[in-house]
């Protein structure tokens, strides 16, 4: 997934290597673009000398339905494609290990997500808790009203983080 504002330095890097050129698979899909908000007017941001400024992209939440809207879903289940291995530009190291697939495929989850324990240096990182109405949620640093925003980042309260892998 790749925004706007990265997608053609990332398609003209992706020329060097010939192999993924003309795939049945695309080798991106866009994320969607939201409006950026003016801060003392909650309006939409405008920017007249370039209205691409006016634009954000939305992160890495928006991977399911950008998925789902660009096509690049029906890309991957009509060419055989099962299941998907999600890494955030952070974490491009990260790599799958067949056992942990395996017990996926066997359990038949429908999502399994990496989580390790906050240090303090994990602080500003999303954290796992648990809903009131039941089952779990993944909360950002940018879903954090400011007055929340030491709570947040309790690591003692809040004690697990996603690693986006």
């Amino acid at each position: 997934m790749n925004s706007f504002s990265t997608s053609r330095a990332t398609c003209r890097a992706l020329e060097k290597y010939p192999w993924l050129q003309n795939r049945s698979v695309d080798v991106e899909f866009l994320q969607h673009k939201v409006p950026k908000v003016d801060a003392a007017t909650l309006a939409p941001a405008q920017h007249h000398e370039n209205p691409d400024l006016e634009w954000c992209p939305p992160g890495h939440g928006n991977v399911y339905t950008a998925l789902y809207t660009s096509g690049m879903l029906k890309q991957l289940l009509d060419n055989g494609y099962e299941y998907a291995f999600v890494s955030n530009i952070d974490n491009l190291g990260a790599a799958i290990d067949p056992a942990i697939l395996g017990y996926f495929i066997e359990n038949r989850f429908n999502f399994m997500m990496e989580a390790s324990h906050r240090t303090f240096q994990d602080k500003k990182e999303g954290h796992l808790g648990k809903k009131k109405s039941g089952g779990h949620i993944l909360r950002e640093i940018a879903q954090c009203p400011e007055d929340d925003l030491k709570d947040f980042q309790n690591i003692r309260k809040h004690r697990f983080f996603n690693t986006n892998a």
